[in-house]
C-alpha cells in the first residue's frame, strides 16, 4: 500500500485535499457550535440578571413592608395601652387586624404582580434564542 501511494502523487494529492475539506468542514461545525454556544450562555446570563434584579426588588419591597408593619403594630401597641374600657380595646384590635389584612392583601397582590413581571421579563431572552435556535436548525436541513 506504501508502494502505491509514492507511486501515484494524484492520488496522494487528492487525499490531501479530502482532508483539507474534512477538517475545514469540522472547523466550520466547531465555529457554529461555538456561536450556539455563546449565544445560549448569554441568553442565560441575561434572563438570570432579570431574575436577580426582581428578586432584588422584591426583597426591597417586603423588607419596607416589615418595616411599616412593625412601626403599625407599635402604634397599636401604645394605642392598646391607652385603652381605658373593654369596647375601645376591642375596637383597637379590630382595626389593628383590619389594617393587617388589607394590607397583606394589598401587598401580596403587588409582589405578585412584580413576580409576573419578572417571570415574563426573564422569559423573554430564553424564548428568543430558543426561537433563533430553531430557525437556524431549520435553515441548515
Amino acid at each position: 500500500m506504501t508502494a502505491r501511494r509514492r507511486k501515484d502523487p494524484v492520488a496522494a494529492v487528492e487525499a490531501v485535499d479530502v482532508a483539507l475539506e474534512a477538517g475545514s468542514q469540522a472547523y466550520d461545525s466547531l465555529e457554529g457550535a461555538t456561536w450556539f454556544g455563546q449565544d445560549n450562555v448569554s441568553a442565560v446570563l441575561k434572563s438570570a440578571s432579570i431574575v436577580l434584579k426582581g428578586v432584588r426588588d422584591m426583597q426591597e419591597r417586603w423588607l419596607g413592608e416589615v418595616r411599616a408593619s412593625v412601626e403599625e403594630d407599635l402604634t397599636a401597641f401604645q394605642a392598646l395601652l391607652g385603652c381605658r374600657s373593654l369596647m375601645s380595646v376591642a375596637k383597637v384590635q379590630a382595626d389593628w387586624a383590619g389594617l393587617k389584612f388589607s394590607r397583606a392583601t394589598e401587598e401580596g397582590r403587588r409582589l405578585a404582580d412584580i413576580t409576573l413581571q419578572v417571570a415574563d421579563a426573564a422569559v423573554w431572552p430564553l424564548a428568543t434564542r430558543l426561537h433563533r435556535t430553531a430557525d437556524a436548525l431549520v435553515r441548515r436541513d
